[in-house]
Formats: C-alpha cells, sequence, structure tokens
C-alpha cells in the first residue's frame, strides 16, 4: 500500500510539473495560458484568443472614457452595464449584475490589451492582436495616477502644504483654517496660507486660499500642451521609435555574426590544441580571451535588444502629462494641481508679496517659451523642429 501511494503521489507531482512547464513554454511562444479577456473569445480550432467583435469595441471605449481624466471606475462599470458586459455574462451562469471597481481596474491596468501578458511574474510578448494602442494605455495609466492622489471633495487646509516656500526667509508655507461665525448665525470657513516663521519674525502676510489657488491656475495654464502638438510630438516619437529599432537591429546582426566568429576561431582553437599544435597555457589564455570577447558581444546585444528604445518613454510620458493639464485645469481638485506643479517647477516655487512665482524645469520651460513667442500655427513646427 506504501509502494502504491508513493508511485500515485510521485505520478501527480509529474503530472503537475509536466502542466506547468507546457504552460511555461505557451507563454514563451506569445499564447496566453488562460482564458480569454473581456473582449476577446476563444478559438476552439487554433486554441487561440481572437478579437470579440461585439465586446472588444466596447473594451477600447472604456480605455478612452478612463484616458479622458472625467470617469471613475463606477461610471465605467456603468457603460460596461449599458453596454450588455455584466457578472457572469460570459460563462451563461447567473449573475448579470454590474461589475465591481476592483474588477473594473483590472481591465484597466492589463497589460494584455495592447499585446503584453503577464504569466508566472514575467512579462511576455503575445501573439494575439491588440486592441489598444500602448499610448492609450500609458495615458489611463497617468489618468489613474491622478485620480489615486484625489482626496475629499472639501477644501483640506493641508491641500497646497509642501508646495511653496517663502520668497522671504525660505521657510515653508503652511496652512490655517479661520471660521466667522455672524450675529445671525452664519458661518463662513476660509483658509488662508502664510509663512510658518521657523527662522524667525517674516513679513510675509497672509493669503486666501482661492487667490493663492487663481494664480496657481495661471501658472498651470502655462504649459498646457494643445492636442495638435501632442499628436505631432508622439507621432515623431513613434518615427524615432521605429528609427531606432532599426539601428539596433542592425547592430544586433553584426553583433550575432561576431559570435559566430568567435564561436568559429574557438572551435579552431580547441582543434589546434587536440592536435597539441598548441600548449596548454596558450590555449586556456586565447580561450579565456575570446569567451571575454563573447561575453561583451552578447551583453551588448542585450542592452540593445532591451534599451533600444527605453529612452522614448520619458518622452511620451512628459508629452501625456503635459495634454492632461488643461483637464486637471478645468477641475477643483487641489492635490492633483499641487501634483503637477510639483512636477513642472520642482521646489522652486515660491510664495512672495502674495504672489505665487518659480522657475520651471528645462522642458516645462521650453513649452512655455515656444507658447509665448510663436502664435498656434507655428506651434507645430517650434515642438518638432524641421517641420
Amino acid at each position: 500500500m506504501a509502494v502504491e501511494f508513493g508511485m500515485a503521489t510521485q505520478y501527480i507531482r509529474d503530472l503537475s510539473y509536466n502542466t506547468k512547464r507546457g504552460l511555461r513554454a505557451k507563454a514563451r511562444r506569445g499564447e496566453f495560458p488562460g482564458p480569454a479577456r473581456i473582449g476577446y473569445i476563444n478559438n476552439p480550432r487554433t486554441k487561440r484568443h481572437d478579437v470579440d467583435r461585439r465586446k472588444a469595441p466596447v473594451v477600447v471605449r472604456a480605455f478612452e472614457l478612463y484616458a479622458e481624466g472625467q470617469s471613475r471606475f463606477e461610471d465605467i462599470a456603468t457603460f460596461f452595464y449599458e453596454n450588455n458586459i455584466k457578472t457572469g455574462s460570459r460563462s451563461g451562469s447567473g449573475g448579470g449584475k454590474r461589475w465591481s471597481k476592483n474588477r473594473v481596474k483590472r481591465v484597466l491596468t492589463d497589460t494584455f490589451y495592447y499585446g503584453d501578458f503577464e504569466y508566472a511574474g514575467e512579462i511576455h510578448k503575445g501573439t494575439h492582436k491588440p486592441i489598444i494602442s500602448k499610448q492609450l494605455y500609458d495615458r489611463v495609466q497617468a489618468a489613474m495616477e491622478m485620480r489615486g492622489r484625489k482626496q475629499k471633495a472639501h477644501k483640506d487646509p493641508q491641500a497646497l502644504c509642501g508646495l511653496l516656500r517663502c520668497g522671504n526667509c525660505g521657510c515653508s508655507i503652511t496652512a490655517e483654517a479661520i471660521t466667522k461665525r455672524q450675529q445671525n448665525g452664519n458661518v463662513h470657513r476660509y483658509v488662508y496660507y502664510r509663512c510658518t516663521r521657523k527662522r524667525g519674525p517674516c513679513a510675509e502676510p497672509y493669503v486666501r486660499e482661492e487667490a493663492l489657488a487663481s494664480q496657481l491656475d495661471d501658472l498651470l495654464a502655462d504649459f498646457i500642451l494643445p492636442q495638435e502638438g501632442a499628436k505631432v510630438m508622439l507621432a515623431e516619437a513613434d518615427k524615432d521609435e521605429r528609427e531606432a529599432q532599426s539601428v539596433a537591429s542592425a547592430a544586433v546582426r553584426e553583433l550575432r555574426a561576431a559570435v559566430a566568429d568567435i564561436d568559429t576561431r574557438l572551435g579552431r582553437l580547441t582543434d589546434l590544441y587536440v592536435d597539441q599544435d598548441i600548449d596548454r597555457d596558450a590555449y586556456l589564455e586565447r580561450k579565456r580571451s575570446l569567451m571575454s570577447e563573447c561575453r561583451s558581444a552578447e551583453g551588448q546585444i542585450t542592452l540593445l535588444e532591451r534599451n533600444a528604445t527605453a529612452w522614448l518613454q520619458p518622452l511620451r510620458d512628459w508629452i501625456n502629462e503635459a495634454q492632461m493639464l488643461d483637464g486637471i485645469l478645468k477641475n477643483f481638485d487641489l492635490p492633483s494641481k499641487k501634483l503637477s506643479l510639483q512636477k513642472i517647477f520642482g521646489s522652486n516655487l515660491t510664495l512672495q508679496s502674495r504672489e505665487a512665482r518659480g522657475v520651471a524645469q528645462n522642458q516645462w520651460a521650453s513649452l512655455r517659451e515656444a507658447k509665448n513667442n510663436f502664435n498656434k500655427s507655428d506651434l507645430v513646427s517650434t515642438y518638432v523642429p524641421g517641420r
């Protein structure tokens, strides 16, 4: 009995190992080893995931709605519900209810929709057809980060603390809430910003939150990137990416040829050693040198394949942030505006004589200068030289 039990246990272990190995091999081929995502269907003939022509446009529109920055997870869940994407609808079982916020978030953060997928903690490039672009996915993640930092709807006295320094003494600017009660029973609450005066007396006067917020809105307005300019810059980034990939591919081919040549030379060296045409010390020294060259070439290949276009992602992120400023400016969410101002000015924003002022970082300063010195028709050629 013990022997049979041991054989059964080993059989189960082998079966589990072989199943996992098969799933990992499938993932390495770019085939997602799992059920189809919403917007896709399982193809029983090819054993792959095909685009669902009915639901895929709904999923794409959901990404677009959230990227605009005005929709919540609840709004997207309602949008899905109105377009017949409900709980239990995939399996045909009961349900038919609105999705939860967590399920909506899982869809909006799923890399599967732009062509990649994660399996066993590793990202794989899928062979399925993507239904959204990487740029749209990045815009959704940026909008999600902005909304994730949003605080309560009521005005928080600390909303802008940590953003400015006093222009007179260099101390931080803090907030103070004042409540005034009138004889008729009306209660008014005001928030004032002032210097902390931690270094001693300071002549910087108080400033009302409304007045300060209005000044910060004016500062933000100088750095909004128009949609036309953003589209052109993203198109140029795509063009640069293709060129960089082409150059990297050529370099990789040369390096692979060099690796193949080194392998050939290693084979010849081994033959010389076997035929006793060179001594062991010379053989080992020469082999060590060739192996070092091979490792260096392989390392360069890995870097080129992995990072040839990595420098473009910060540019795309900046373009998306600059064009999203328009939406941020139109709402009353002070924490979101604070986050954007910190990205633009860093720690160079001061309050002096009740006036907010600061020195923008290089890329933002260049954008403002372009907007101030050129009219709208000239902006595109300013953003992208040579156009």
